[in-house]
């Protein structure tokens, strides 16, 4: 896994580039699973969602909304559906997790599956860890925030990217 420090990264270019990259071999829409923990942290995958369907309105399939989030007491039965329902599409898992160590404003980030519970699935993940105390005051909800907004910025643009090449190539091929 690489992993980029979100509070100083100057861009998301290596993150953009390697979502779309993923995304040029099929014409299935991506699914997008957000995954939180019981601890408040699923505020932070909710969010993550959130931000994916209302401002950025992507092109994916997005699962973990505040409606109805995924958590470790669901994860298997979610993970089941999406995989049914949703065979041959790329998926990408964003995963936050409370941890009694500090990990400081990191994001873990790689193509490959992403192992939670017993369960190992995705094609692609975005992963960071969250301080236990305080966990939503002060600089704690700030970093969530901003990581929220860096980790859908980032999925908009790669799979907008990965639309853009693919429509260029099409059309590209028609009027040849």
């Amino acid at each position: 896994m690489k992993q980029i420090d979100y509070l100083t990264a100057n861009n998301n270019n290596d993150i953009v580039l390697e979502i779309a990259f993923q995304l040029l071999a099929t014409n299935l829409l991506p699914v997008i699973i957000c995954v939180g923990e019981k601890h408040s942290t699923d505020m932070f995958s909710k969010l993550v969602a959130e931000l994916l369907i209302k401002k950025y309105a992507i092109r994916a399939y997005v699962y973990g909304r505040s409606e109805n989030p995924i958590t470790h007491n669901n994860l298997d039965s979610a993970v089941s559906f999406i995989s049914n329902k949703h065979k041959g599409s790329k998926v990408f898992v964003v995963f936050s997790k409370v941890d009694s160590m500090e990990k400081g404003s990191i994001l873990y980030y790689g193509k490959g599956k992403v192992f939670i519970n017993s369960s190992a699935f995705g094609d692609y993940s975005l992963m960071t860890f969250f301080n236990r105390t305080p966990l939503l005051i002060g600089w704690e909800k700030q970093k969530q925030f901003k990581l929220a907004g860096f980790i859908a910025h980032s999925l908009y643009l790669g799979i907008s990217y990965a639309d853009a090449i693919k429509n260029h190539v099409t059309q590209k091929n028609t009027t040849a």
